[in-house]
Parts: C-alpha cells; structure tokens; sequence
C-alpha cells in the first residue's frame, strides 16, 4: 500500500516538474544567472539554455577549475561568462550581484547552488549546519532580495528555485540539507504570492529527485 501511495506521490512531483520545464522556456530569458554553475545540475541547465544563442548565461560556482571545464564544454557559446564566488559569507552576495547588474540585464535568476554534509545531526559541526544553510537558504533569499528591484524595474523577470525532493520529505543524513530545501520551498512558495501583483515576473520551484552528482559522493560542493 506504501509503495504504491509513494508511486502516486513520485509521479505527481514528475508531472508538476515537467509542466515546471515547459513554463520556464516559455519565458523569452534574455540574461540568466546560475548560481552552482559548474556542478553536474548547472551543466545541464547551461545545455538547455543555450539553445538560444542570444540567451547570455552567467555561471557563479565557488570552484575555478570547475568553471574552466564548463566554459571550455560550451566553448562554441560566446555568450556564457564564468565568474569564481564563494556564496557561503553573505556580504559577497550583494557585492557580487552589484557587479552583474551594472553591466547586465539579468532577467532570470535560478538559486541552483548546495551544499551536502552527508553526516548524521551529531556528526555535523555547528560550522558545517551553518554553511549549509548559508548556501542552500540563505544565500537564495539574499540574491532574490537584491536581483528583484532590477526585475521590477525592467517590468520582466523569472526567479527560478532548484530544492530537492528533499524538501519534501525527510532523509536520514540529510538533516541540514532537508532543512534548508524545506525552507527553500516556504520561501518561493511565500515569494510567489508577493509576486502575484506584478504582470510579467514569475516564480518556479523545482524538486527533482537524487540524481547522479559528486553532491551525494560524501563530499562537499557546489
């Protein structure tokens, strides 16, 4: 009987995250920025979007030889641009943000970095709760706070959230990381309804399932 409410619960989270990816292309993304940009998910982000040459695509991943090895994949795509930040301290957030926005016109925003411990709550160091939640939570309200006034101001914008079914459900060893993914979710599903007064600025959550990804490996990264 489990199994087969579980199935039920799987396939709704896979239909909700199809009509997801059809109403995210939909949008006509002009500038994008993809936080964890050289990670297994940000590669494949970056394949899609690039489908439209005229998209520019801005990677920010905290890991430099990553970024060389996804640069040099989409070496054909002028229009994608790497940039080394570590998102962890949120005083980077804005300074970093400042930068983009004075030369570009980001129009979407996807909050696609995490952060894996891979340990039980009492194996985890108060730091690395704390650097979890920096990155996975955080760092994503941080970013969707000094990003929206450009968006309100250009009348267009597309905020898009990568969460996990873990924030959906509780996964033994994940405590931190379903923490910040269940957080995750409250805060789009709070931001939407603030964005609901505005014409052409959009939310989207996305919780896919563990997928193959050095993420879940034991090790740290994003």
């Amino acid at each position: 009987m489990w199994k087969t409410i579980f199935g039920f619960i799987l396939l709704g989270i896979t239909y909700k995250y199809y009509y997801s990816i059809k109403n995210i292309l939909r949008f006509n993304h002009r500038c994008i920025l993809i936080t964890g940009g050289a990670g297994e998910l940000g590669k494949q982000l970056t394949e899609l979007f690039s489908q439209n040459k005229n998209t520019k695509i801005i990677l920010v991943d905290v890991n430099e030889e990553s970024l060389k090895e996804t640069k040099e994949l989409f070496s054909d795509n002028k229009n994608i641009i790497t940039y080394k930040c570590d998102i962890t301290p949120p005083e980077e957030i804005p300074k970093m943000l400042k930068e983009f926005t004075e030369i570009y016109k980001i129009d979407t925003l996807i909050t696609n970095a995490g952060l894996v411990s891979n340990r039980s709550l009492l194996q985890l160091t108060d730091t690395d709760i704390s650097s979890t939640l920096n990155v996975n939570i955080l760092a994503a309200i941080l970013m969707t706070k000094y990003i929206l006034p450009v968006m309100i101001k250009d009348k267009r914008g597309h905020i898009i959230n990568i969460a996990s079914i873990a924030g959906l459900m509780g996964v033994p060893n994940l405590t931190d990381y379903c923490a910040s993914k269940f957080a995750l979710v409250g805060f789009h599903s709070a931001l939407r309804h603030e964005l609901a007064i505005y014409k052409n600025i959009h939310c989207t959550c996305i919780c896919p399932y563990f997928f193959k990804s050095n993420l879940f490996d034991g090790t740290k990264g994003y």
